[in-house]
């Protein structure tokens, strides 16, 4: 091909780039719609909100680590001092119970996704894949 066919020919060559990086993009959006796509993406959701929830936790963990140094020391410690130290520790008790919520609905929703988009007979298997802590009680129900 020569620059005078390129020169001919640019509206058709540009037609079919536009053609193909449009069919690139229908067929990875008709991917994400599939039953395995929604999956993937729920069991991406789960995993970050877990992370979200564990870094929360450890956050909240240091929190309490740091207000029971400044109880053991209250006596040098400025008032106003442990009064803000008690409420980061408030703070990151909500933001731990925040992420546990989240937590809990993205594991509904990739529950979801396996009940409603995959046959009766690979929902345990499924469940077993993407949510382990999944542990029915198996007791009769009392009070």
């Amino acid at each position: 091909m020569d620059t005078d066919a390129l020169l001919q020919n640019w509206g058709p060559l540009i037609g079919a780039v536009l053609l193909a990086l449009v069919a690139v993009s229908v067929i990875v959006t008709l991917l994400g719609r599939s039953a395995r796509g929604q999956l993937r993406q729920r069991a991406r959701e789960l995993s970050r909100r877990r992370s979200e929830f564990e870094v929360s936790r450890n956050k909240l963990r240091r929190a309490e680590r740091k207000l029971a140094a400044l109880q053991e020391r209250a006596a040098r410690v400025p008032p106003r001092q442990l009064h803000e130290t008690g409420e980061a520790v408030e703070d990151a008790r909500a933001l731990v119970a925040i992420a546990h919520d989240r937590v809990l609905v993205a594991a509904n929703l990739l529950r979801r996704v396996i009940c409603e988009e995959f046959p009766p007979a690979r929902h345990d298997s499924l469940r077993a894949r993407y949510l382990p802590d999944d542990n029915p009680d198996k007791r009769p129900f009392s009070y």
